[in-house]
């Protein structure tokens, strides 16, 4: 259950820093020219392969039967 929800909030966290890091860097942040469009396909592949925030809240919530 606590890997679970380390997972809920380290995907968010990256998704949220990934976001910030595009908005800072413009139309560029898309560009292969800079490490954050690799950070954002990173972390997409990452909640593709291991899922997302949602699915390991519900997770938790499972096994919390709530």
């Amino acid at each position: 259950m606590l890997v679970s929800m380390a997972k809920a909030w380290c995907n968010e966290a990256t998704r949220r820093v990934v976001s910030h890091g595009q908005q800072i860097h413009g139309g560029i942040g898309f560009t292969k020219d800079y490490k954050i469009e690799l950070y954002f396909r990173r972390q997409k592949w990452m909640e593709l392969m291991w899922g997302d925030a949602d699915y390991h809240r519900e997770l938790v919530a499972g096994k919390l039967e709530v």
